[in-house]
């Protein structure tokens, strides 16, 4: 069944359940915001697309508190949750909600935009706004600046086996265990509509965008990528 974003009760409970999620999203996540940390530039901007209900700006916030940051997402129920969230910064932010697929109408206030976020949201959306995604930050953001993404990905044909064997591997690991197999993994990201694409892809998109990237770390379905504007 399809997420359903836009509902409060939805939205509240998963809000409840990720910081229990998979260690490796944990991981990641912890790799990106120490990133932002050691990147950020005073009175610079940060646009965080999938702003969702703020838990990745809190941990920034914690360690910078000078940063500024603009965050969009197309529900007001994580906006909701963020905003309450994040109320020890509200005057370092500002919440727009906007449909990610449409950013070419997306308002953003002025200023210099360092750094560009994207967590596990871009997989959401159909592949060819993916796309458009990479194009609208590699001109939304100044020469030098930095997009940062955690996000899934899909396995080609010729990954497929080997990455059931390790994924069903890490099963039996109380750690990383998910309680599904790799096929059961696989039906289940279909059954919620989810459209990752594969790590050659999103470095093919980012590199057709303008950028130089790389992916800092891969575990198994998930990454992490680096894209700098030259």
């Amino acid at each position: 069944m399809a997420e359903r974003w836009h509902e409060p009760e939805f939205t509240a409970n998963w809000d409840r359940c990720i910081a229990d999620a998979n260690p490796s999203r944990a991981l990641q996540v912890k790799m990106l915001v120490g990133m932002v940390s050691d990147l950020y530039q005073p009175g610079k901007w940060i646009v965080d697309l999938g702003f969702g209900s703020g838990r990745v700006e809190e941990r920034i916030f914690q360690q910078r508190g000078d940063v500024r940051i603009v965050g969009v997402d197309s529900s007001a129920a994580m906006i909701d949750l963020a905003r309450e969230r994040l109320r020890p910064w509200s005057s370092q932010y500002q919440a727009i909600q906007h449909d990610l697929t449409k950013l070419d109408s997306l308002e953003m206030p002025s200023g210099d935009y360092q750094i560009a976020l994207s967590v596990q949201v871009l997989h959401h959306l159909p592949q060819a706004a993916q796309r458009q995604v990479y194009s609208w930050v590699y001109n939304r953001i100044e020469k030098g600046g930095h997009f940062l993404i955690v996000d899934k990905r899909s396995f080609a044909d010729a990954e497929i086996d080997a990455c059931r064997a390790a994924w069903n591997a890490l099963e039996h690991d109380p750690v990383w265990r998910t309680g599904r197999n790799f096929d059961e993994h696989l039906q289940h990201e279909r059954a919620k509509g989810h459209a990752p694409a594969t790590l050659a892809e999103q470095m093919e998109w980012l590199s057709a965008a303008g950028f130089e990237a790389t992916c800092l770390q891969a575990h198994l379905d998930r990454l992490l990528i680096a894209a700098r504007k030259p």
